[in-house]
């Protein structure tokens, strides 16, 4: 017995010493929560033909990769045909399909494991919404692409969730107003429910209740952390709000946490700012004592990202007593309270709150104990249970 994971991530397999590596996220804790209920896991994901220097190390000897090309989005769409053909003649053995969606990756096997007739879950843990955002230079062509394949993955998101047997949300309700389980739109039966999960990792260690206190004389640290792949996190946002403080006479600095193909737009762009000593670079950190290293160094979490489920880097940053300006989109407002979010685009909102918690340390102090307390209730303790459950519960379906 065994299930087929579809993940959007890359992956690396060194064939000849069967050492299995993750590009980014995914490591043995994450994966350990299907292992333990399903025994074997194949993840279907892209196989990249070269090892990152910052790969995770996969040890999990339960889990294998069923490797697909490392097409980009043009080439994964022109070669659909030729991929799903792949998927489906290496899954007819399997259990059942797990679908991490939305994401290219979910649009091919969806269309390929329905003709199986097997149990299929989906884990859902983001809005398409935001998916394909056009520039105000983009040509009139391309933004009409850009909107067409937005609409394309919220009809596919909204008939992945009706049509599969189990449907994990992270949010508690935001993604489930507009991308309804088949329970919620015909009632549960044995083999139809769904469940809200954040699938954000945090141990007791990994939180802090003591927030980093800025003394006047020193330099006021705000940090980001969000993957160099585009700009839908908000890098460019915070080098501009950053760059406006330092103008003003405000004695601050940023550190980023992450990688991506992006990172060096965005260095290229602070040193075009003239900021570039103000700005620390972290790069992916694949520990969380690193991470929680910089978190207790800083003292905001500035995160105008404009597409998200539930993002968890927002619950770490909360779980280590950090204040959390954010934009309202998506599930973040499940996390801040309202008075520290901003409408998207709205970075007169976002510099002045900034100040705002700079120059007040009591309403700071309250912000942090606020945040860690909201934080606990994501403790893994908490969440594992509720999630191993419903694994559990998918499995009988086999």
């Amino acid at each position: 017995m065994n299930v087929i994971l579809f993940l959007e991530h890359k992956f690396y397999f060194d064939e000849n010493e069967k050492i299995l590596y993750s590009q980014k996220v995914i490591n043995d804790k994450i994966l350990s929560r299907y292992t333990e209920v399903f025994g074997k896991v194949i993840i279907c994901a892209r196989k990249m033909n070269s090892k990152d220097s910052s790969a995770i190390k996969i040890e999990n000897k339960n889990v294998s990769l069923l490797g697909l090309p490392d097409f980009s989005f043009k080439r994964l769409i022109k070669n659909h045909k030729q991929i799903e053909k792949f998927i489906l003649d290496n899954s007819k053995e399997c259990s059942g399909f797990i679908i991490r969606a939305p994401s290219t990756i979910s649009f091919l096997a969806y269309n390929v494991v329905k003709k199986l007739h097997k149990p299929i879950m989906t884990e859902m843990v983001i809005n398409p919404n935001h998916f394909f955002l056009s520039s105000e230079n983009d040509s009139a062509i391309r933004k009409f692409i850009n909107w067409a394949c937005r609409q394309y993955s919220i009809l596919h998101t909204k008939r992945l969730c009706k049509k599969s047997n189990a449907v994990l949300y992270v949010t508690k309700e935001y993604l489930q107003q507009s991308y309804k389980s088949y329970d919620m739109l015909k009632g549960e039966d044995k083999n139809h429910f769904s469940v809200a999960c954040s699938d954000v990792i945090l141990e007791k260690r990994h939180f802090n209740s003591i927030p980093s206190i800025h003394e006047a004389s020193e330099c006021f640290s705000i940090c980001h952390m969000g993957w160099m792949s585009g700009y839908n996190k908000g890098h460019i946002i915070v080098l501009d709000i950053l760059k406006r403080l330092l103008d003003n006479g405000y004695n601050c600095n940023c550190f980023f946490i992450g990688d991506g193909l992006m990172k060096e737009n965005f260095v290229d762009y602070a040193a075009k700012l003239g900021i570039a000593d103000n700005v620390h670079f972290i790069g992916q950190l694949n520990s969380f004592d690193e991470i929680q290293a910089v978190f207790s160094k800083s003292h905001l979490f500035l995160f105008p990202s404009v597409n998200e489920g539930l993002p968890r880097v927002l619950i770490e940053a909360m779980a280590n007593s950090l204040p959390c300006i954010a934009y309202r989109t998506d599930g973040i407002p499940e996390l801040i309270e309202a008075d520290y979010l901003a409408e998207i685009g709205d970075t007169e909102k976002l510099y002045n709150l900034v100040i705002e918690l700079y120059e007040d340390e009591s309403r700071r102090k309250k912000v942090s104990a606020d945040n860690y307390m909201k934080a606990r209730e994501y403790e893994d303790s908490v969440l594992n249970p509720i999630r191993q459950n419903f694994y559990r519960r998918f499995k009988t379906l086999f």
